[in-house]
């Protein structure tokens, strides 16, 4: 094998290891995530709902402060469509406990943008590495 190769078989293999690690890192801080929004979202549950809700369904006003939302953006979303499911008893609003729950897990995120499930570029690795692209061209073009 000559040179340039053996470079660029040892930047692939660096990269390689650096998006494994990188993925264990992400993947570790989701979980960590996820178990704080849980965590969050027990606490949330059980100090929101007031003592005099016991029934299984929420007025709107009830409904907006167990998924911290204001009663204005639960309204639109009835409007509009893609809020949590809910039903109507005459012309009184009612929210199931469960529903809500359920629509709340189903739009769970854990950042505003989607998850890659590519690897990083080259430029990110070197980032990463604390490598310049200067010398990864350097070392390529040898």
């Amino acid at each position: 094998m000559d040179h340039s190769k053996i470079v660029l078989k040892a930047l692939i293999d660096s990269h390689l290891a650096a998006a494994k690690t990188l993925q264990t890192a992400l993947q570790q801080i989701e979980l960590r995530e996820r178990e704080e929004q849980e965590a969050a979202s027990r606490a949330a549950t059980s100090s929101s709902l007031k003592p005099v809700s016991r029934s299984r369904y929420l007025d709107p006003v009830e409904a907006a402060e167990l998924l911290n939302m204001s009663s204005s953006t639960m309204a639109k979303l009835r409007s509009i469509g893609g809020g949590p499911p809910f039903r109507k008893f005459g012309r009184t609003i009612r929210y199931e406990i469960g529903e809500l729950e359920s629509w709340a897990a189903a739009h769970q995120r854990f950042t505003s943008t989607s998850h890659a499930d590519s690897l990083c570029t080259i430029r990110e690795a070197c980032d990463i590495l604390k490598i310049s692209n200067t010398k990864i061209y350097t070392l390529i073009n040898e």
